[in-house]
């Protein structure tokens, strides 16, 4: 299985519900929170399940993408206000193209094997 879908996942709910906050609005906020925790959870689940070659590449990716994130967020807070919800509005649109991207890897490895199992 590829963890390209469900780490995409975890960082769009986490950068939208950055921009429900700086929206203000509680059900973006409360829905994308709730996103958030799900797919942080299923995160960790698939990496404590998965085989210890991959872990660490996988770990890897967690944390340079939680590092990229939290600065991302950190920009727009020091910007002024438009100007922050803007720039986190384009970081959303740009996780948002990723997330329609991310099944791909899965393709690409059916593709390879030739097998749909995956």
């Amino acid at each position: 299985y590829s963890h390209m879908p469900y780490l995409i996942t975890f960082f769009y709910a986490w950068a939208q519900t950055f921009y429900g906050l700086l929206v203000r609005n509680a059900f973006m906020l409360l829905i994308n929170s709730f996103g958030m925790a799900m797919s942080g959870i299923f995160m960790i689940i698939f990496v404590r399940c998965c085989p210890k070659e991959r872990r660490r590449r996988l770990q890897l990716l967690v944390i340079s993408g939680t590092c990229c994130m939290s600065f991302t967020c950190y920009v727009a807070v020091m910007m002024a206000e438009d100007a922050g919800r803007n720039f986190i509005g384009h970081v959303n649109n740009i996780v948002s193209v990723a997330c329609y991207l991310a099944p791909l890897a899965t393709l690409q490895l059916v593709l390879e094997t030739k097998n749909a199992e995956s």
